[in-house]
């Protein structure tokens, strides 16, 4: 619904900048500022530009100057909705004692927290002040307003200038079925399936930097845990992973926790390539700048080093992590490259796959760049498909399917017209490196492997089906000549 979020001051200076969709840029707020700010004739709150809205409010500050608040959105939106969330969003401000220009200057992350609690992608969760206090770290500037009672809140939220939404309303109000847990208004209540299952997929992006003498300048892999939910009720799950703070403290599952091995989780999970995540059970993983869904309870993860969580309906982002010791490399690239004469280079690539050899890596293409005056190439391959790409200057070799444990070669020569250089100009060649990109199923690059996944819903007491599935993927593979 809202793609983006700015907050400007009276003069239309940008305060505060929230982009939540990644084809909205920081720039249009300048087509703001342009088109209503500076223009004194504009009195709409609303302006539409090709398919770009920008739904806008003028609150007066603790300043008594005036602040802009203004959400841009793409498509066809209830305008109603984001007037009223952009209303209870100001009187949020008000609470936290940040609607003053120069407060907020000072205390803009307090305004960003409250964002990422009332805003989920782009559309509005709740702006119940009960659920906002306890998960923002600055407590309210008016101590009354911490020991809020629910009448207080009612009357918080029901402002007469403001339009009161009953979806809005009910999204804040729904709770949980636990008593011992929060309230969740990522998820509401009464869903049912017929099949209860959940799919968990490790999507891991390896980046990796050769040197010219084969020494690893650069490695690291950045992953994440996507999760698609369809479980009937109010379901409580558990996460355990292989990372290095991993313990073995008791939990408050029913069912007994034993240690397993390698092959006995993958059969639990009915994972056809046993081998594909060699030592994974063995080591622990080192897990950097790891960053949660807020259904996760942090509190439990600090303490037991738990993922335990309640689920939002449908698929959603449960982690992202990033890990850069001890990465298992699934492509090895010996190049030699050789300039012969002024007018001919020579390409002689060996590709190695180092993953198990009933794992198979999908779409692998290799760029293997050749001086800007190329006028053809000659090349010659153990498999797969070649060809030179005389726009992009580089020679591209690809594969659809590639096994592991195999081992294949390139012999190429790029033609130069001798007129166009000599060989002082073809010595001084920047050779920028070769770059390679695959995709491999059930094969992880950090070796981070699911040691359980556990999902309990105490009233209906099924039993789910699980799904896991490891993919990786290359980031900026690249090695240098």
């Amino acid at each position: 619904m809202i793609n983006a979020l700015f907050v400007f001051s009276a003069n239309g200076e940008l305060l505060v900048c929230k982009l939540i969709k990644d084809h909205i840029k920081r720039s249009i707020s300048d087509v703001f500022k342009t088109q209503v700010i500076n223009d004194p004739h504009v009195r709409s709150p609303i302006l539409t530009l090709g398919s770009t809205t920008f739904h806008h409010i003028i609150r007066e500050g603790a300043n008594s100057l005036p602040m802009w608040l203004v959400a841009v959105s793409r498509g066809n939106v209830d305008s109603s909705m984001i007037w009223e969330y952009l209303n209870k969003l100001y009187q949020l401000m008000e609470v936290y004692g940040i609607n003053d220009e120069d407060v907020l200057r000072e205390e803009f992350m307090v305004l960003y927290e409250i964002l990422d609690i009332t805003l989920e992608n782009g559309i509005p969760q709740t702006t119940d002040l009960a659920q906002i206090v306890p998960r923002v770290s600055k407590k309210p500037v008016n101590d009354a307003n911490a020991s809020f009672k629910p009448s207080d809140i009612d009357d918080f939220l029901s402002n007469s200038n403001i339009l009161r939404s009953s979806r809005l309303i009910k999204r804040a109000s729904s709770s949980m079925a636990l008593s011992t847990l929060p309230e969740c208004p990522w998820r509401p209540d009464g869903l049912r399936y017929k099949k209860n299952e959940v799919y968990l997929d490790i999507n891991e992006n390896i980046s990796l930097l050769v040197g010219k003498d084969g020494s690893i300048i650069k490695s690291y892999v950045e992953g994440s845990v996507d999760c698609v939910s369809h479980l009937s009720g109010m379901p409580v799950c558990e996460l355990g992973l292989n990372d290095s703070y991993q313990s073995n403290s008791s939990n408050n599952f029913t069912d007994s926790d034993t240690e397993q091995s390698l092959m006995e989780m993958m059969v639990e999970y009915d994972v056809k390539n046993k081998k594909a995540i060699p030592n994974a059970a063995a080591k622990s993983v080192p897990l950097q700048d790891c960053q949660f869904h807020q259904c996760v309870q942090l509190a439990r993860y600090e303490t037991d080093h738990v993922i335990r969580f309640v689920p939002p309906d449908g698929s959603f982002q449960l982690m992202k992590y990033r890990v850069a010791d001890n990465i298992n490399i699934p492509f090895s690239v010996l190049p030699s490259v050789e300039i012969v004469n002024q007018s001919t280079v020579y390409y002689k690539i060996t590709l190695r796959s180092l993953f198990p050899s009933n794992v198979i890596a999908k779409d692998v293409t290799m760029k293997i760049p050749v001086p800007q005056t190329t006028l053809k190439c000659d090349f010659y391959v153990s498999g797969g498909r070649c060809q030179y790409d005389s726009t992009e200057k580089c020679i591209v070799w690809k594969y659809s399917k590639y096994n592991g444990s195999t081992e294949s070669t390139i012999t190429a020569k790029a033609i130069i017209p001798s007129t166009s250089h000599d060989l002082a100009d073809l010595l001084r060649w920047s050779r920028p490196p070769i770059s390679l990109k695959f995709e491999i199923v059930m094969f992880s690059n950090s070796g981070l492997v699911v040691k359980h996944l556990k999902c309990q819903e105490p009233q209906l007491n099924y039993q789910p089906v699980k799904w896991i599935k490891y993919i990786s993927h290359s980031g900026a593979y690249e090695i240098r000549y």
